[in-house]
């Protein structure tokens, strides 16, 4: 039986690996300056976008979900006519309708697929499941290559949708916004919900930047740190101390909504990489979605890694 994981294009992973894993991705839907477009950006293309000032003041760009008829195409078109069973993860239910409308076209797919797989020649039954992540950009990431390691272990069905489950709920995710005042436009656009969101920072001074957290269906602010790189410097530090202390994936994620090279000018992530690599872990890192992006702003970072413990004090 093939089997296959599908993400959303919020997930921060770099196309080698997900071409090398066989992961798949469902485009979101932008609106960028007034214009309607999918999600289907090359990292390139994000990175030129990131760079540009498209996302910055004078622009409007806006992230929002694939519709039920959007996922219920892309199942028909690339998923049910060449793998037997796909686990879809969606971006945090709590940010996003994307997971509601994944599960609403999942009964028209699995009432539909027997037809399309008539066509293609193929026989049997295709099966499907969809995961609500918890967790974004990064954290979604790392979920998806957790997901790759059990369906290569050979992991049942049911086995699977439980350790995903589990597994997702040790999922740390942060990210650091380069930006506070773009933080500020965008919660002023989006209205109350981003105001509560950011609001231990709105108003604050723009020297002042946060560390995010999202998994577990939260998104919060956890620490305020004087200046972005001394911000970073804190979220590398503690993935260091966690990869000491032991991890529960051999990897960390690692996004960024510009090109990944910049991450080269932190004496910290350097260093992160080396310990690692001594402890057997795999630091992936890539240009950030486009959802990250805009909700971040151009420059911020993500970062996700497993853990048993959820303590995020940053010294």
């Amino acid at each position: 039986m093939s089997s296959v994981v599908v993400v959303d294009s919020a997930c921060d992973l770099p196309a080698s690996f997900l071409e090398k894993n066989q992961i798949k991705v469902l485009p979101l839907n932008l609106i960028l300056d007034g214009v309607d477009q999918v999600d289907d950006l090359t990292p390139v293309q994000r990175m030129d976008l990131f760079r540009s000032g498209a996302l910055t003041k004078g622009h409007d760009a806006v992230s929002g979900p694939a519709t039920t008829d959007q996922i219920y195409q892309y199942y028909m078109d690339k998923v049910v006519p060449n793998f037997d069973f796909a686990v879809g993860q969606s971006i945090s239910q709590a940010r996003s309708p994307t997971f509601d409308n994944w599960h609403s076209a999942q009964s028209d797919i699995q009432r539909d697929y027997r037809a399309v797989r008539k066509r293609a020649g193929i026989e049997g039954h295709f099966g499907m499941r969809v995961i609500n992540s918890g967790t974004l950009f990064s954290g979604q990431g790392l979920l998806a290559l957790e997901t790759v390691r059990m369906f290569n272990a050979k992991s049942g069905k049911n086995e699977l949708r439980q350790a995903t489950e589990d597994f997702k709920e040790k999922i740390l995710m942060f990210a650091v916004p380069k930006e506070l005042s773009y933080l500020r436009e965008r919660a002023r656009k989006k209205g109350d919900r981003s105001v509560n969101f950011f609001s231990a920072f709105i108003g604050k001074a723009l020297d002042i930047t946060p560390i995010l957290r999202g998994c577990q269906d939260v998104t919060e602010p956890v620490a305020k740190v004087r200046g972005f790189g001394n911000a970073l410097d804190k979220l590398f530090r503690f993935a260091i101390d966690k990869i000491k202390e032991g991890l529960l994936s051999p990897y960390v994620v690692v996004s960024v909504a510009d090109d990944p090279g910049v991450l080269l000018r932190y004496e910290s992530y350097n260093e992160l990489r080396d310990v690692a690599n001594k402890q057997g872990i795999e630091v992936v890192s890539s240009v950030m979605s486009m959802s990250g992006g805009i909700n971040l702003g151009p420059g911020s970072i993500s970062l996700a890694l497993a853990s048993e413990k959820h303590d995020y004090k940053f010294y």
